[in-house]
């Protein structure tokens, strides 16, 4: 098989679990299934860690605890 469609396969293949940890996560549904609010939460979201505000660590956090408070967080219970 040519390198070309190995690579396209690969990058194809990545594409689709991108999309699928967005409807795990929710957000399709949550949207209505809006492609232009869903690229738009990305886009903001993308602009959030690019900023030099704070850590890259401190920023995850602050998005766990929307996502948490919001309802859209469902974490694995402890036993």
């Amino acid at each position: 098989m040519r390198t070309w469609r190995v690579e396209h396969r690969k990058r194809t293949r990545h594409l689709i679990e991108l999309g699928g940890l967005l409807v795990k996560a929710g957000v399709v549904d949550l949207t209505g299934d809006d492609r232009a609010m869903i690229f738009g939460a990305l886009l903001w979201m993308a602009d959030k860690l690019q900023s030099d505000r704070r850590p890259v660590s401190g920023q995850f956090s602050s998005f766990i605890i929307v996502a948490a408070s919001a309802g859209l967080l469902r974490l694995p219970r402890q036993r």
